[in-house]
């Protein structure tokens, strides 16, 4: 059990052709359970994400130069104004590897700041160029590490050598979420820039790939990974068709990232846990108590996505100080009753901003906080 409230640090990392109004808004809807720590950059802002072809800094003074040249007649005649323009956009695509560079540069400063300030491994969010920026760092510097990664739109290679990462040491990550979004046509595309920019690739479209033990793909954001729930432990890589969502869509609302992102930052399956919290607020509105016992019981043999998967009353055996083991009946369905009311007060705390004490009952939306409060609550004799 652990009764630690302290928020986890998470990163998030916006894409081309954007201020990253998302980032503000992912962090609105969870800052309850989280410190954000956004990173923002201008490079590929400005020109509509033409930047990753052309370089801005080479194509618009050869343009208004040549336009002066034309004007003047210095370069006249439809095969020289061809061969000056074609020059033009020839150098103008050589300049985009400085130009990378120098973005590049800039990103892994602000990442550095980011990674460097102590204390537990970070959870990252990345959208887009972001997906890229964030994981050639991964693959090129030996010190970011990140516990739970969230991809959206993804701009990486499909074969990205998640394997060879997480043998390092430390740890480089925990747990990818790569959401694939079928309307996601940039991310399509990507795979053909990659002579242009080294590394591009379309996960984002069409999945990572790599040996089943290691690279799931689940048919739904509404689905259990049939494959885990078989197994009782989750792979690293989960690739999650999103049939609804487009290239721009990362945030669709809070309710997306409390639905589908919050519970995979705390390590559950989000299906599974939607579907537990599920059980939870049917037994509360259920108007007969038979209704309510049958939910009840079905709670208690459900598990929330956790990882290795344990039915809600295997954890609260689990968590039973020593000494203490085995419970008895009574005092198993006191603590499950007690974790129950406690999940329901978190979702209470949550829906009602103005709740007293908000941040602290909140928390127990995490169903190993709420297990930890119902053992406090119970019996807080047997908790030291």
């Amino acid at each position: 059990m652990s009764n630690s409230t302290r928020k986890f640090r998470v990163i998030t990392v916006h894409g081309v052709n954007t201020k990253g109004e998302w980032q503000e808004e992912v962090a609105a809807a969870l800052k309850v359970f989280f410190d954000f720590d956004p990173i923002k950059y201008d490079h590929y802002r400005r020109f509509h994400g033409t930047e990753l072809v052309f370089n801005p800094f080479v194509w618009i003074p050869l343009g208004v130069a040549l336009a002066i040249l034309i004007f003047l007649r210095v370069v006249h005649g439809a095969a020289a104004i061809s061969v000056a323009i074609f020059s033009s956009l020839l150098l103008s695509m050589l300049g985009t590897y400085p130009y990378r560079q120098w973005a590049t540069r800039y990103f892994r400063r602000q990442l550095s700041e980011r990674c460097n300030k102590g204390g537990p491994a970070p959870f990252l969010i990345a959208h887009s160029f972001g997906t890229y920026l964030t994981g050639r760092a991964l693959h090129d510097l030996p010190w970011p590490s990140y516990d739970r990664i969230i991809l959206a739109g993804c701009v990486l290679k499909g074969d990205f050598p998640w394997d060879k990462l997480q043998g390092k040491r430390p740890q480089r990550f925990h747990e990818v979420r790569n959401e694939m979004a079928a309307r996601d046509h940039i991310a399509r595309m990507a795979a053909w820039l990659d002579r242009l920019v080294p590394g591009f690739g379309s996960a984002g479209y069409s999945g990572f790939v790599g040996n089943p033990d290691w690279v799931h793909t689940v048919e739904s954001s509404n689905t259990v990974c049939a494959s885990c729930e078989a197994s009782l432990q989750r792979v690293p890589i989960h690739n999650v068709k999103c049939e609804e969502l487009g290239h721009s869509d990362v945030f669709l609302g809070p309710a997306y990232a409390v639905i589908y992102w919050l519970p995979f930052l705390w390590g559950y399956d989000p299906a599974a846990y939607r579907n537990f919290l599920s059980l939870c607020f049917a037994i509360d509105q259920a108007p007969q108590k038979p209704v309510k016992k049958a939910y009840y019981q079905k709670l208690r043999a459900s598990c929330w996505g956790q990882s290795p998967r344990k039915s809600l009353d295997e954890e609260i055996q689990d968590a039973v100080p020593e000494g203490h083991n085995p419970l008895s009946a009574a005092e198993l369905d006191q603590i499950a009753t007690e974790s129950l009311r406690f999940i329901l007060l978190g979702q209470k705390a949550f829906d009602d901003d103005a709740y007293r004490d908000r941040d602290k009952y909140v928390q127990f939306l995490n169903i190993y906080l709420a297990i930890d409060a119902a053992w406090k609550n119970a019996f807080p004799v047997w908790i030291r």
